[in-house]
Order: C-alpha cells, then sequence, then structure tokens
C-alpha cells in the first residue's frame, strides 16, 4: 500500500472519530423534548401612568405669573383654580365695556322712550301760541281788507297786514310739525340701529370676559398635582410645551407597556397580569389588560439594559391595576401576562 493511501486513510478516520464525538456531545446537552418547560408567561416593560394620563396643564394667554395656588401632591377638584396670569388689563378692558354698554342702553332707551313729558309740554305751548298769534294777524287782515276797500287805509297798509298773517300762519305751523316730530314713535331705522349698538357692546363685553377668564388657569379634572413647573414671576406662553403643572386622576392607576410584534398574537383583553418592580421587592400587583392598539410602531419604553433592542417594532397595551396601591404613576415595572386566556364574564 502506497503512502498516499495511507495518509487518505488516516485524514478520514480522523474526521469520523471528530464528528462522533460532537455529535455525542450535542446529544447529552440538549434536554429531552418531553423536559422542555412551556412558556405560559410574556414579560415586557412597562410604566405606571394615571388613569386620566398626565395631563399638562398650561396658559392660553403669554404673560407673567402672578400666583400658583398648589404644591406638589395636592388635590385638586375640576374647575379649581391652581393658578393666576396677570389681569389688570384684562379687567380694565371687562369694565370699559361695560361703560360703552351702559351708554348704548341709555341712547336705545332715549329713542324708544321719545321726548320727555317736559318737552311734549312745551311743543304743545308753542303750538297753541303760534295758533292765537296766526289767529290775531288773520283778523288784523280782513280788517285791513275792509278799510282798503273803503279807502281809509292806504295799499301799503293793507300789505303790512297780509304780510304779518303770513309769518303768523307759517310759525304755526313750524310749531305743529315740531310737535307732532315730538310725541311721534320711535323710527323703525333709528330703533334698529341702536339695537344694533348695543348687541355690540354686548357681544365686546362677553369677549373681554372670556379673555378674563383665560388668565385663571383651572384644573380639568378631579386629580392630583403630579408636577409643579412654573412659579410666580415667570413668563408663561401660550404653549402646550410650556405648561404649569402636571395633573393626574390616580384614583386608579394603570400600566402603559409595549409587547414585541413576536408576540402580539398571544395579547387579549381580558388577560390576568403581574406586576413586578426593583421598588418593592417581593411584592407584587395585579391587573387586567383591558386596551391593546391598534397599529405597531417605534419603541419608547427603555429599560436602559445593554442588551435591550431599540429597533423593533412593539404593539402597546394598557393594564388596569385591580386597586389603588403604593405604585407611583412614571415608575418603571415589569410586566408579566398570562398567555392562557381573556377572562369572560358571565
Amino acid at each position: 500500500m502506497s503512502r498516499r493511501t495511507i495518509l487518505v486513510l488516516t485524514v478520514l478516520s480522523v474526521g469520523c472519530a471528530a464528528a462522533y464525538s460532537a455529535a455525542s456531545l450535542r446529544t447529552a446537552g440538549a434536554p429531552k423534548l418531553a423536559d422542555s418547560p412551556v412558556q405560559t408567561t410574556l414579560a415586557a416593560p412597562g410604566t405606571v401612568e394615571p388613569m386620566s394620563e398626565e395631563i399638562d396643564v398650561g396658559s392660553e394667554l403669554t404673560g407673567k405669573l402672578e400666583r400658583v395656588l398648589v404644591e406638589e401632591g395636592a388635590r385638586v377638584h375640576a374647575g379649581q383654580v391652581i393658578a393666576v396670569v396677570a389681569n389688570r388689563d384684562y379687567q380694565s378692558q371687562v369694565a370699559s365695556a361695560r361703560a360703552t354698554l351702559d351708554d348704548r342702553m341709555a341712547a336705545l332707551r332715549r329713542i324708544m322712550n321719545g321726548a320727555r313729558f317736559e318737552e311734549r309740554q312745551e311743543a304743545r305751548a308753542a303750538v297753541e301760541e303760534t295758533e292765537a298769534v296766526a289767529a290775531n294777524a288773520l283778523v288784523a287782515r280782513d280788517r285791513r281788507r275792509g278799510l282798503l276797500e273803503q279807502g281809509a287805509i292806504s295799499r301799503e297798509e293793507s300789505d303790512r297786514a297780509e304780510e304779518a298773517w303770513a309769518v303768523a300762519a307759517a310759525k304755526r305751523r313750524a310749531a305743529g310739525e315740531r310737535f307732532a316730530l315730538v310725541d311721534a314713535a320711535p323710527r323703525e331705522e333709528d330703533r334698529a340701529r341702536a339695537e344694533a349698538a348695543v348687541a355690540m357692546a354686548t357681544a365686546a363685553i362677553d369677549e373681554a370676559q372670556a379673555a378674563l377668564a383665560k388668565t385663571y388657569i383651572r384644573s380639568p379634572i378631579d386629580g392630583a398635582v403630579l408636577r409643579r413647573h412654573r412659579h410666580p414671576g415667570e413668563t408663561v406662553l401660550n404653549s402646550t410645551a410650556d405648561p404649569i403643572v402636571t395633573i393626574g386622576d390616580i384614583s386608579r392607576l394603570r400600566v402603559r407597556t409595549e409587547i414585541d410584534e413576536l408576540d402580539v398574537a398571544a395579547v387579549h383583553s381580558g388577560q390576568r397580569v403581574v406586576v413586578r418592580t426593583d421598588s418593592y421587592p417581593g411584592r407584587t400587583f395585579s391587573g387586567t389588560v383591558t386596551r391593546i392598539g391598534e397599529a405597531l410602531g417605534k419603541k419608547r419604553i427603555r429599560t436602559e439594559l445593554p442588551e435591550e433592542r431599540t429597533d423593533t417594532k412593539v404593539l402597546e397595551v394598557l393594564v388596569q391595576l385591580d386597586q389603588s396601591s403604593d405604585l407611583r404613576p412614571g415608575l418603571r415595572v415589569d410586566v408579566l401576562i398570562d398567555r392562557g386566556k381573556a377572562e369572560t364574564t358571565e
């Protein structure tokens, strides 16, 4: 047998021995299928939040913060004033608008009521006076016409009597027209114009009061002050990025967690959940899956572990805790979801 044949046989023998040894080691190290545990719990990171979520309360107006009436941890109710923006200018605008309305209302009353009683009496007296003067002038004119026909007076004197009567008659007509004007009902166009002025003044008050109301920052819900961001004297902006306080309803808490896209099919509404946190070692908190997101998105809850993957897509899930507990909003927790069937209610 040649040296070449002996070398080939030797290499083949070593290769077969190595392959057999590796197969033996894999078989010895792997558990049997019957002995492998079945994973029944899905683990995911989460954060505790109020049932209302955290609500940033800011100002609808830009201005200097005059007062902040609550501290962190304070309980508040819906509609309660929690801060005040400097509002003297707004108060002045309301007062000015009210004064304008009073003036417009007075003008409308003048038009609706017409002339005063004294003015009517004066106009009536003027009519009676001019009627008497006109009557005397008429008598004097007729007398002078007769004397003129008899040749007892000159044409010039008769003409003066005619002129005096004409003037008196004109004054009588003018007095009658003035009395009719004073005693007449208001014209429709004057009344409509005055009513429109009143409506505009009323709207101006509403606008000024609405602006003033915005200087009083009120709580939108019953809850607690989770964080206070601003202090008196600071300038606040009309921006959602510039809150004064953060409020939440902590009477009931929930956990917001994110499920990896590979485990989405294992999550259902009504599943029981166990929540754990390093802040309370040895304690567990229970809850139920109440809401499952409709679309997957980017991961927002970070565990800060070196092996954490941030490029995977996740589905947001909300877990309602069974009862109020020592957990605090913002606390990071571990969520363990039972892969079993969802709870059913009879």
